[in-house]
């Protein structure tokens, strides 16, 4: 099974993007994830409810305006990645197993050249 599991945002500047949703939108930062040339953030809604948040910082990369990633969660990372090149997709940064955060991920693109990210926990 393959959900919707959060929105994610490129972002230029972390720290001031954490502090605009938390003063605009009521969202708190609940993790922070940092990988060689790679931060982000998670952040929830402070009064509960759904919709997780994720403002992602690659360094060397300028994301350009409006630049958003739908994160999909499945079970089987390797399946979701056949079925993707099968449609017409291509796996942009390979899948990745992070031990220390109970994840593999990785990166891909739809047919018109969207950026999306999956994620399986384990």
């Amino acid at each position: 099974m393959t959900t919707l599991a959060m929105t994610k945002i490129a972002v230029r500047d972390l720290e001031a993007q954490e502090a605009f949703y938390e003063k605009v939108a009521s969202f708190a930062v609940t993790k922070r994830v940092e990988l060689p040339g790679f931060r982000e953030s998670i952040m929830i809604p402070v009064q509960g409810g759904g919709g997780a948040l994720v403002l992602m910082h690659e360094e060397g990369s300028e994301p350009l305006p409006g630049s958003t990633l739908l994160v999909f969660e499945t079970e089987d990372i390797h399946a979701f990645a056949e079925r993707l090149a099968a449609a017409g997709g291509s796996i942009t940064r390979p899948i990745e197993r992070v031990e220390g955060l109970g994840l593999s991920f990785a990166f891909f693109i739809d047919p018109e050249g969207n950026t999306q990210e999956v994620v399986e926990h384990h």
